[in-house]
């Protein structure tokens, strides 16, 4: 069962693992990485979540983690930061690839308008 629950925790890192995905963290679990990062003794990261199940250990070497800067945001970052819903970012996604086909501008100022639209009509 799913939980309706909505997190209180900003998302304010992008986790990148080598071979597997780009996950998007609270401060809280970044934190627990950057320890584990910082303490040179140790030569894997374990990645543990109780609350999805999660359990990943990886090389210290395999794994990047990034702090979301606002000002050199990517497509995906700005997402991610904006608090959007699954269906949200598709939308935003389908908007973006029309105006790729028709070769109209998608810098990150129209993306930034778009999901400001996206989320008063949502």
């Amino acid at each position: 069962m799913k939980s309706k629950e909505l997190s209180s925790e900003l998302i304010t890192h992008k986790l990148k693992i080598k071979w597997e995905w780009i996950k998007y963290i609270s401060n809280k679990v970044a934190e627990s990485i950057f320890n584990q990062l910082s303490d040179q003794s140790k030569n894997t990261i374990t990645i543990a979540n109780t609350k999805n199940f999660t359990y990943i250990t990886k090389y210290r070497s395999e794994i990047d983690l990034v702090p979301l800067d606002k000002e050199n945001s990517n497509f995906e970052d700005l997402l991610y930061s904006n608090w959007l819903t699954e269906s949200q970012k598709d939308r935003v996604r389908e908007i973006r690839e029309l105006r790729k086909k028709s070769k109209q501008p998608r810098t990150n100022w129209i993306l930034k308008n778009i999901i400001i639209e996206i989320k008063k009509n949502y």
